[in-house]
């Protein structure tokens, strides 16, 4: 054999060492990198606030923190509960959610769809709340199904303050609406929003009649000039006012009134008000 077809061979068998060495390379830098992604992930699930649980594709445990096992009151440990099945763990604490029968059979539903879900609103049978978020979980590269990712977020103190609103809202709503006095509610352009009844009574407009308005145009419709947009300035400048004088009706009769203006300030900013008659 020449000398050339050795140094071929050489260098062809070379070419094929180094290929695979920078194949093994690259496998090994793939596996370091999926191992810290895990790390990190185990890392993240585990000092979540929210309880996590992961399970594979047959819903045994892949993964869950002590979050989760606070909120079901589960006795065991994190790790403990790897393997365990979830169709029978929903079974096991049903008794805690408000609705029992409901919790196993809307899991199911889920996970037979498939779909992300995010936010929805489970009650317990202790008056707490949680959202439930669902992420079903494929492999990147063939879209490959290989499990399900729970979450679970308490928002008690969220959902009681949206009822205090809700009921303070209905209060102030029933205070406007019934009130012995006559009240405008206008915004922060001085423009009426609403009326409440006794106000059509005293004057004798309709709310179709004159929202929008500016709250001293509309009394200078009365009679011109009486408007106070002085008590209006000071109102605006998050003053309570208040005055006795004369307003005048639609039809131009005069009303001996004490008109009271109160702002309506959120954080800082005025907002609107309220101007109340009372007929004297």
């Amino acid at each position: 054999m020449s000398t050339s077809h050795y140094k071929k061979a050489f260098t062809t068998d070379s070419t094929c060492q180094n290929e695979s060495v920078d194949e093994f390379t690259r496998i090994k830098e793939h596996n370091l990198s999926l191992q810290e992604n895990l790390v990190r992930f185990r890392a993240m699930v585990e000092n979540n606030p929210a309880g996590i649980v992961v399970e594979d594709k047959d819903r045994q445990i892949i993964l869950t923190n002590q979050a989760f096992c606070n909120i079901f009151s589960l006795p065991a440990q994190p790790e403990d509960l790897t393997g365990s099945n979830c169709s029978e763990a929903a079974e096991a604490v049903k008794h805690l959610l408000a609705e029992p029968e409901e919790f196993p059979r809307r899991i199911d539903e889920i996970i037979s769809r498939r779909k992300q879900i995010i936010g929805e609103v489970i009650s317990f049978a202790d008056g707490r709340i949680y959202e439930r978020d669902y992420i079903p979980v494929f492999t990147e590269e063939n879209a490959t199904f290989i499990g399900h990712m729970w979450q679970y977020r308490e928002i008690t103190d969220k959902k009681k303050d949206e009822r205090d609103l809700v009921y303070q809202n209905k209060l102030l709503e029933a205070l406007f609406k019934n009130s012995t006095d006559a009240i405008i509610y206008f915004d922060q352009d001085h423009r009426i929003i609403d009326i409440n009844d006794r106000f059509k009574e005293l004057f004798g407009y309709r709310l179709s009649e004159i929202k929008g308005m500016d709250i001293d145009d509309l009394h200078d419709t009365g009679k011109k000039g009486s408007g106070n947009r002085e008590y209006t300035r000071q109102m605006f400048e998050g003053k309570n006012v208040s005055s006795e004088g004369i307003r005048y009706s639609k039809y131009g009769n005069p009303i001996n009134l004490i008109v009271k203006g109160i702002p309506v300030i959120i954080e800082g900013d005025f907002c609107g008000g309220y101007a109340i008659y009372t007929d004297i």
